[in-house]
């Protein structure tokens, strides 16, 4: 009888372990099947990104060439060559964290030039701040660049500034710039263009009205 009863306490022991054990792995079904229904639903959305994304780029086709000529005519105007260009790679790997979406690049012959690189941002934000919208979008009505002429050469900044007065003509847009005033070639033919001088010597000179350091006591 005693044997009979440590066989009987023991298979229930072995038997409570396999219900606990059962449990378990129940509980991690459970989970595995939670995270596959999760992945298929990003999986699904990842896929109709993709499809959207593809039938955005058919869509906006003619509009992407245009904007990659606008690109290419003002490296032309400011550089003399059509070097330049401006890049739109759709992103359609299912395994990639931007799927679906599109990569935009510019691209500009530095030649070991850091003045290149900054013109190079400057027509990039051009080529945006200039295009034709539809109604639906937003459209910025003034672009502000802080100081980009210190690098860029000074063949170029003539250039660049004639054709940002062009391209303002044909718009009420406004174009906002900083510069140390002997980083502009000929100041005086874009005096009239001038809406502001400062020189630092007193806080309503300074282009905040206040300094951004703290005074020695």
């Amino acid at each position: 009888i005693i044997g009979d009863i440590s066989a009987i306490a023991s298979r229930e022991e072995k038997v409570l372990s396999e219900i606990k054990d059962l449990d378990l792995m129940e509980k991690y079904l459970v989970e595995v099947e939670n995270l596959e229904e999760k992945l298929e639903k990003q999986n699904a959305k990842r896929t109709e990104l993709i499809n959207t994304g593809k039938a955005d780029e058919k869509k906006n086709r003619s509009e992407r060439l245009s904007l990659i000529k606008a690109f290419r005519d003002y490296v032309e105007s400011v550089y003399g060559t059509s070097d330049g260009s401006l890049e739109f790679k759709f992103n359609s790997n299912m395994n990639s964290s931007t799927a679906g979406r599109t990569d935009i690049s510019c691209w500009l012959p530095a030649h070991g030039s850091m003045g290149r690189g900054a013109a190079m941002i400057v027509l990039f934000d051009f080529v945006w701040f200039f295009r034709k919208r539809g109604n639906e979008e937003f459209d910025p009505n003034f672009l502000v660049h802080d100081g980009p002429f210190v690098v860029i050469g000074d063949v170029v900044k003539p250039k660049i500034l004639d054709l940002v007065v062009e391209l303002l003509s044909e718009t009420d847009k406004q174009y906002l710039i900083t510069a140390n005033e002997h980083d502009i070639p000929n100041l005086a033919t874009y005096r009239k263009y001038v809406c502001k001088e400062l020189d630092g010597s007193q806080d309503s000179s300074k282009f905040f009205g206040e300094q951004f350091y703290d005074r020695m006591v």
